[in-house]
């Protein structure tokens, strides 16, 4: 992500469970390829909150059905699991580099053939 325009974050909506943001920053694409430099982006969010313990609201409810003995307590509140520590996420580099596959099939292309390039300056 490039520094000018400086990256930024506005709150998109609240919910009631959950708060949605939303990330924008510019990616010269000549050096990092877009959908790899979004997928990256949203692991280190991740990987940030989960260090954070910053825990994700769960779209599904469990009922279990269980005898419970008459002794236990059941309205004691109850520690919320910590989720796994995750790997800093700021040591670790991913690979965002430019995805230069097209470019190259049409240079070959165009090597290949002996037609004029109407796209091409004269």
């Amino acid at each position: 992500v490039i520094e000018k325009p400086a990256p930024m974050m506005i709150v998109k909506a609240l919910g009631d469970s959950s708060v949605i943001v939303t990330f924008f920053g510019w990616v010269d694409q000549r050096e990092a390829d877009f959908m790899k430099v979004k997928s990256e982006a949203i692991r280190v969010v991740k990987a940030t909150l989960d260090e954070a313990e910053v825990l994700m609201p769960e779209p599904i409810y469990n009922v279990r059905m269980q005898s419970v003995p008459p002794d236990r307590n059941l309205l004691a509140p109850s520690k919320p699991a910590k989720p796994a520590a995750a790997p800093s996420t700021f040591v670790d580099q991913r690979d965002v580099a430019a995805d230069d596959t097209i470019d190259d099939q049409i240079r070959a292309d165009l090597a290949s053939e002996n037609e004029q390039n109407l796209l091409q300056d004269r």
